[in-house]
């Protein structure tokens, strides 16, 4: 058979499996309780997922937390200096579905060759965030994809173009495990996020995603289970991407005075905590903003320019927390190669060094979920995961906010 015909076979086959075999949709969460906009939520990613991990109560904590917390209270907002994004620096999230207009979406950062994202199904009314980071999700409901985008913005001429972006099943952990995120830190968009209908049924169960200034994130690559960091401090109680902070359980936040929606947040920061993810300004954290859904006032008043508000009224310090134990640090590392694995140390456990191990192969035992295809143009995008990988690149940005 020639080299035409096999790989016209090689597409055929590839295309068939797409079109017929559908991920079972397992993971959707409705809630009886309606959302301004008609919004839909799901919860995203499997079970594996570290975000949804709680913390154990004999969890261990590293040796030195205080002295990490006390440098973290020297960032620029000051020790009760936190923030959640609504408005902007945040996360505007879509939803597609097989009606949705599909683009080939224009890379042009140059982390890698041939820079085109695929059939992408982009929304008409789909809008970036506003400000410098432009960031853009959709979820395509039909084949259950996730797709990142970092400086989004459509074109006059009706196209769309990026600095960067990628994609992720929701049927994996919601980690890209070799980096080139939309993120500084491998993390899906989503991760992390505080949901408009957690907040309506009172409740959050996952870690936040959050970011804090540069010159208190470290440099050296990331510890699990971030994948890629754009750390870059020398600072000696600087902490790695991955990092995971835990208010201090004992703390009876009901007891504080604060509204319900910051007592809903702070109560999911007692039991999952926070992981560090990306540079910013102040202590971070994020509110997504899903199909332009108006959250009003829910935080407080939010600021006229960059649409964030403050949180906790200087109830909460950021010398509250304790630093987990954290695993080995890493640089980023190649597909097919081994990841160390994400673990919550208990007391009196050893960090276990299997950073060591890395760049050896993985034997076929590491699954790609970012690079899982099951739609129609499976072959296309296989094509240009070859050369995304074979070409990869550490991306570093130069933001205030992820």
């Amino acid at each position: 058979m020639g080299v035409r015909k096999k790989f016209f076979v090689f597409l055929v086959i590839t295309f068939s499996w797409g079109f017929f075999w559908l991920p079972p949709q397992n993971h959707i969460l409705v809630f009886s309780q309606p959302l301004q906009n008609n919004t839909d939520f799901f919860w995203q990613f499997n079970s594996s997922n570290p975000f949804t991990m709680p913390i154990p109560p004999n969890a261990a904590y590293e040796e030195e937390s205080d002295k990490y917390m006390e440098f973290f209270a020297t960032n620029q907002a000051g020790e009760f200096g936190f923030t959640i994004a609504v408005k902007g620096w945040t996360y505007p999230i879509y939803f597609a579905d097989q009606n949705t207009p599909r683009y080939d979406v224009k890379l042009t950062a140059g982390y890698t060759e041939d820079d085109v994202l695929e059939n992408v199904p982009i929304p008409d009314h789909a809008k970036p965030d506003p400000l410098d980071d432009g960031h853009l999700v959709i979820i395509d409901n039909v084949s259950r994809i996730e797709y990142d985008f970092w400086q989004a913005k459509k074109l006059t001429n009706g196209q769309w173009q990026a600095s960067w972006g990628n994609y992720i099943s929701l049927e994996s952990d919601g980690i890209y495990p070799y980096g080139l995120s939309a993120r500084g830190s491998g993390f899906a968009a989503t991760q992390g996020l505080v949901w408009p209908q957690e907040i309506q049924v009172g409740k959050i169960e996952h870690a936040l995603f959050f970011s804090i200034d540069p010159e208190m994130v470290k440099d050296g690559g990331p510890i699990r289970p971030a994948t890629e960091s754009d750390g870059e401090s020398k600072e000696p109680y600087a902490l790695p991407e991955g990092a995971r902070l835990q208010l201090d359980p004992s703390i009876d936040v009901s007891a504080l005075g604060l509204t319900p929606a910051e007592e809903i947040i702070a109560k999911a920061l007692q039991k999952y905590g926070m992981i560090l993810g990306d540079v910013g300004g102040g202590i971070g954290l994020y509110a997504a903003n899903v199909d332009g859904y108006d959250w009003g006032n829910t935080f407080g008043p939010l600021d006229p320019l960059e649409g964030y508000a403050f949180l906790f009224s200087n109830k909460i310090s950021i010398k509250s927390f304790k630093v987990l134990k954290m695993g080995c640090q890493f640089q980023t590392i190649s597909p097919g190669q081994k990841l160390p694995k994400y673990r919550l140390y208990l007391e009196g456990e050893e960090v276990i060094d299997d950073c060591s191990g890395l760049g050896e192969d993985a034997g076929g035992e590491e699954e790609i979920p970012s690079f899982t295809f099951f739609t129609s143009f499976a072959a296309i995008s296989l094509i240009t995961v070859f050369v995304t990988a074979e070409h990869r690149k550490k991306k570093q940005k130069d933001r205030r906010h992820g």
